[in-house]
């Protein structure tokens, strides 16, 4: 059924289908699910008309994508010094070019907010486990310098090291 016409034959109530010159026996109330074994979906006459409409099946996403959108698809660097893209889309239908191009731009700019912000919490949370590290080694040095401490008491009070230096004694 994808890329065929089905033909849609209003009437005052409903509508009878039309697919490849073959006419469906069944009459289909408008608001009501159509159901085949090969689509469904629901037609609202939101207007009058007595002209049969013309509908062409397109497919799943990925049919779409590869029958319809990817020849019409053009995507090149702007140059190779710059991570800059030029995007077009060629479409009978303007308004539907442009719409396609910013919401593919829109779904472009999430994902990569996404994968920055997963990068991001990576980093976080390589910082979070180093600093809880750091912390523990920290709270063992203070305590070994608080046994240092208690052990010689005020007599390592005069020992400093100055950056780059070895440690003097500077007390009395």
């Amino acid at each position: 059924m994808v890329g065929k016409y089905i033909t849609l034959i209003p009437q005052k109530y409903g509508f009878y289908l039309e697919i490849d010159s073959k006419k469906y026996k069944n009459f289909f109330e408008y608001g009501k699910l159509v159901e085949t074994d090969w689509f469904r979906f629901r037609v609202y006459k939101k207007s009058d008309f007595d002209m049969p409409i013309f509908i062409k099946l397109n497919g799943d996403s990925r049919n779409i994508y590869e029958n319809i959108i990817k020849k019409k698809f053009k995507a090149t660097r702007v140059n190779e010094n710059a991570s800059l893209i030029r995007i077009s889309y060629q479409d009978t239908s303007t308004k539907r070019a442009i719409d396609y191009l910013n919401n593919l731009m829109k779904f472009i700019i999430e994902q990569s907010i996404k994968n920055k912000s997963r990068q991001n919490d990576k980093i976080l949370n390589f910082i979070n486990r180093q600093l809880k590290e750091t912390g523990k080694e920290l709270n063992y040095l203070r305590s070994k310098l608080g046994e240092i401490f208690r052990k010689f008491g005020t007599h390592l009070l005069g020992w400093i090291r100055k950056p780059g230096t070895k440690f003097q004694f500077l007390g009395n």
